[in-house]
């Protein structure tokens, strides 16, 4: 995953930037206004549905951005813990769960793979590593495409599912 993100475009092209950039002067700051006010429901929703996993700073919520970082039950903010014990001396157990590998010890990154796979696989929710970002041992999750609480209603359901699976799973954030 990390490195089908690493080299994906993060940007748009300059002719884009200078294009996007009259459109704006031109518009003017009310209709940018506008435009950032249509996302606050979802916004609102979906901050509301990661509950479970925004104690302790387990969630961060950018002023202007369009997504959201959140820390993985049980990972460091600096991506150096490993989940879980295992068994007696620390031993990492496996095991097959929904035909995806489970392993109770688990590094940052690797919680992270596992916890993008499994959002997909049985929440049909699509986030990214946050290691992709610099921030190991959290997910990244964008709403920037949800224009309504119509549209955005059915996944905050599935994120609350999906962050308290997480955090019952893992642990306390």
């Amino acid at each position: 995953m990390l490195k089908v993100q690493d080299t994906m475009p993060t940007h748009a092209c300059r002719a884009s930037q200078r294009l996007a950039l009259a459109a704006l002067e031109g518009l003017g700051e009310a209709w940018v206004r506008e435009q950032v006010a249509t996302l606050e429901p979802a916004r609102a929703m979906l901050w509301e549905a990661l509950a479970p996993l925004r104690g302790g700073g387990g969630a961060l919520q950018p002023a202007g951005a369009f997504y959201y970082f959140v820390r993985l039950p049980g990972c460091s903010s600096r991506g150096a813990r490993v989940l879980g014990e295992g068994g007696e001396g620390g031993e990492a157990a496996e095991e097959e769960r929904s035909g995806l590998l489970h392993t109770s010890r688990l590094t940052d990154c690797e919680a992270e793979e596992e916890a993008v796979r499994r959002l997909a696989a049985e929440h049909e929710l699509l986030t990214l590593p946050g290691s992709a970002f610099g921030r190991p041992g959290h997910l990244r999750l964008s709403y920037g495409r949800l224009a309504s609480a119509e549209e955005a209603e059915p996944i905050a359901e599935r994120l609350l599912r999906a962050a308290e699976a997480l955090r019952a799973r893992w642990g306390e954030t």
